[in-house]
């Protein structure tokens, strides 16, 4: 198909299903996520300092708070919508998280098999590598989930940590490549901490220089 043609179904494509916003369903233009009114409410945070043993902290990096309208782009993961974790991706990298984050890589928290047999995908995984697409910063699959562990929205903050402990161990890997670097841990969400904490009590294993975390968005 020569270009001529593929904008022509491109602007086909547009008039039968125009884009939408992600939030309140209002027709935006094409590089839009969000229309103008959702877009004026979403909420910037601060990076959070996550305590990971007596003598350690980590910095958490959120693009936003976990609010309206951004709420719907998480509640999408529940229905095989792997756009909004591109779209998410591309928020976390308009909003200004990395000119901060300078990572060497990315590492997304992984999902047990059996919840990515239900789900089809695992949204951190599709975030971070929409992330190594636009800044050239590699995808290392480092971790891997031990068993399956409980929703953590069901449970209480003290047995959300519980719930995760020791629940990630490290795959296989030329591990000395991690000595020394930034390791930047990935997800879509931030709620109590636990699950991004018992992950980079993993990575610290590898003695890299620093393990920060970079999520979407993160509740307050």
């Amino acid at each position: 198909m020569n270009l001529k043609n593929k904008l022509m179904l491109r602007s086909l494509l547009q008039l039968l299903y125009p884009p939408l916003c992600r939030s309140c369903d209002k027709i935006i233009d094409s590089e839009l996520i969000f229309c103008c009114a959702c877009q004026s409410k979403i909420k910037l945070v601060v990076p959070l300092f996550l305590p990971i043993h007596e003598r350690r902290t980590m910095s958490v990096y959120a693009a936003c708070a976990y609010q309206d309208p951004v709420k719907s782009l998480i509640y999408k993961k529940f229905s095989y919508d792997t756009l909004a974790c591109k779209q998410m991706a591309d928020m976390m990298i308009e909003l200004g998280l990395f000119d901060v984050i300078k990572p060497d890589f990315f590492v997304p928290i992984p999902l047990h098999w059996t919840r990515f047999a239900w789900r089809g995908y695992n949204q951190a995984e599709l975030i971070a590598k929409r992330l190594e697409q636009r800044l050239n910063i590699p995808v290392a699959s480092l971790l891997k989930r031990n068993r399956k562990t409980n929703f953590q929205s069901k449970l209480s903050t003290q047995d959300r940590q519980k719930n995760v402990d020791r629940a990630f161990s490290l795959n296989k890997h030329d591990f000395e490549k991690f000595k020394d670097k930034n390791i930047v841990i990935v997800d879509d969400l931030f709620t109590s901490g636990a699950t991004i904490k018992s992950a980079s009590k993993t990575i610290l294993e590898l003695k890299p220089h620093s393990v920060t975390a970079s999520v979407f968005c993160r509740a307050i």
